[in-house]
């Protein structure tokens, strides 16, 4: 489920036309994923693991 929300906000992104908010979007989401694959109770629960990912690409395009 989590995965599947982040790739909805990688599509929505990438469908405005806003490709590095898409890009980091989908590179943060991968990253956290991996992580979360050898520390798994870092992220316990789903919206943690969203706000982190959005908050990532959020910063990214705020400097």
């Amino acid at each position: 489920m989590r995965l599947e929300r982040a790739v909805n906000s990688f599509v929505q992104a990438a469908r405005h036309n806003q490709t590095r908010q898409a890009a980091a979007i989908l590179r943060g989401t991968l990253l956290l994923h991996s992580a979360r694959r050898v520390t798994p109770d870092v992220f316990e629960d789903d919206e943690q693991y969203l706000q982190v990912v959005c908050a990532s690409a959020d910063d990214r395009f705020s400097r």
